[in-house]
């Protein structure tokens, strides 16, 4: 079988440059539905400063809590490679961890983290198919290999570690989503497991869950490999949001079930269609064309959910679309209360924000503004808007 080894969009998202081309963009026909009791609502804007070393995009940040309301932001930079920790009050660099990319240290080429301390941290690279635990010193201390002897195969699957689906330990276990190691233009690649679980002590890993049924229907494109996940702490459950999936998916730790509730954005109006031409030539301009779920987190302040949505551009058949196309789809972010009903979805201001980068507060949820299409953004400074959420 013909394998492609394509990275997902997230990571495609943050190879593209700032330069976009003007195009006349799709009339929304999202609005605010009258069963909408909340929304989220634009308050302030925060930007961390950054070196010439470091891009606006990240596969990977996150919130350290710490005590007396100080919390530390901490940014990947993917290239250099190194981690950044900065103060989330005054937005001021605290301290960085150079990783090696080469000798005794190497990590591979970072796409994750998880932090257990700042003298113990679980560095994830997909492409190497590893996850090394560091010291504050960038010191390799023990390294899992999660392919042994073995090459890529339709049994396998590459680790995705990002902020939309960040890894959890749970009893000295790992947990992380992965993407099937199977060629995306067959309908096979959807039997492909999409999790994996890895023993800290004894290194043993396994593969387990599977795309919802829906995935069955047809080929999706690249785009839908896409899924994102958030862990309930309190409840030890993960909550799943599949990209083409009207529904997210609660998977219970301790019991394995799986439970589906209805999350459904307002613009959808008939059921997404699988392609009709599955290959690598149209699929750009399918993914510009569909809507794809992204996103889901877990608001522990305020007991909500909150779901991200790409939605469609109106392409012309002559048009030939392009990667850059992608910050043009519109953004919309379903609300969701500690029971999994919709109580709300509020549109966001189109080519200003990204849907891939952002982390949550006390103070609310901040999304980047780092869009290559927004006039404001700042070269050297990663920006995020703070939304809050009121009912209307």
């Amino acid at each position: 079988m013909r394998k492609v080894k394509l990275l997902p969009i997230v990571l495609l998202f943050i190879s593209l440059s700032s330069c976009i081309t003007k195009h006349e963009e799709k009339k929304e026909t999202l609005s605010e539905s009258a069963n909408d009791s909340v929304k989220l609502v634009e308050s302030h804007d925060v930007f961390f400063e950054l070196d010439k070393e470091t891009s606006l995009k990240t596969s990977f940040i996150t919130i350290l809590e710490k005590e007396k309301d100080s919390s530390i932001l901490v940014y990947l930079n993917e290239q250099k490679p190194a981690i950044y920790f900065y103060d989330i009050n005054n937005q001021k660099l605290l301290n960085q961890i150079l990783l090696h990319k080469e000798g005794p240290n190497a990590v591979g080429t970072p796409t994750g983290l998880f932090i257990q301390s700042m003298d113990s941290i679980y560095v994830i690279s997909s492409s190497y198919y590893r996850v090394t635990l560091i010291n504050g010193l960038g010191e390799a201390i023990r390294t899992y290999r999660l392919l042994g002897d073995d090459k890529p195969n339709v049994n396998t699957g590459m680790l995705r570690p990002f902020t939309i689906s960040p890894p959890v330990v749970i009893d000295k276990k790992m947990y992380f989503n992965v993407a099937p190691d199977r060629d995306v233009y067959d309908k096979s690649y959807y039997n492909g497991n999409v999790n994996l679980v890895l023993n800290l002590n004894n290194g043993d890993f396994e593969y387990f869950n599977s795309y919802p049924k829906e995935f069955n229907d047809g080929v999706w494109g690249v785009a839908a490999v896409n899924f994102s996940s958030a862990f309930v702490k309190h409840k030890n459950q993960f909550v799943y949001s599949f990209s083409i999936s009207d529904s997210i998916y609660v998977f219970d730790v301790d019991n394995k079930k799986i439970k589906g509730y209805l999350s459904k954005t307002s613009s959808l109006t008939a059921p997404q269609e699988p392609m009709r031409k599955p290959s690598n030539q149209y699929d750009l301009r399918y993914a510009l064309q569909a809507t794809y779920y992204d996103g889901i987190i877990y608001d522990k302040y305020r007991e909500v959910y909150y779901r991200f949505v790409r939605h469609p551009l109106s392409l012309q058949e002559d048009e030939s679309p392009n990667f850059y196309d992608f910050h043009r789809k519109p953004i919309s972010v379903i609300i969701l209360d500690r029971k999994f009903n919709k109580i709300g979805e509020t549109k966001l201001k189109n080519n200003t924000y990204q849907s891939f980068m952002y982390f949550l507060s006390k103070d609310g949820l901040y999304i980047s503004n780092s869009n290559p299409n927004n006039p404001d953004v700042k070269e050297d400074k990663a920006g995020f808007t703070c939304f809050k959420l009121e009912e209307i």
